[in-house]
């Protein structure tokens, strides 16, 4: 994964973390800008994968806590299921716990003014139960 330290137009700083297969082509890219605690991911190609990524991603942005929240576009296919009512956010919720530790929760929400089928993906890291 290549870390690439970004300075936006209004002068905020931050790091992309991209990673490119053997092609080039871009799997996997998220933002995350100097004193946030959430990460955007800008572009995944599937979540069992993304999960792995974020893991990853963890340990390069500074270990477990560098990032309290990740909200990104939902896939083609994520959109799907969540037309169909068989988007599983308790299930990604406990995948990212495994992944990342502690306890997450997940929701999705149509982005306004988009077509109706565009969904984003909020997770966010919750107080561990006692």
């Amino acid at each position: 994964m290549h870390i690439e330290p970004i300075q936006l137009i209004g002068g905020e700083t931050g790091r992309d973390f991209v990673l490119y297969d053997e092609s080039g082509a871009e799997r996997f890219s998220a933002r995350i800008l100097d004193g946030s605690t959430e990460l955007v991911v800008t572009w995944t190609d599937n979540l069992p994968r993304t999960i792995l990524r974020l893991r990853d991603l963890q340990k390069l942005a500074g270990g477990p806590g560098s990032f309290a929240s990740v909200r990104g576009l939902a896939s083609d296919r994520v959109e799907d299921e969540i037309v169909a009512g068989t988007f599983d956010a308790d299930r990604l919720s406990q995948m990212l716990g495994r992944g990342l530790g502690g306890n997450w929760r997940v929701r999705t929400l149509r982005r306004p003014g988009t077509n109706p089928r565009v969904y984003d993906i909020f997770a966010e890291r919750i107080e561990d139960k006692p």
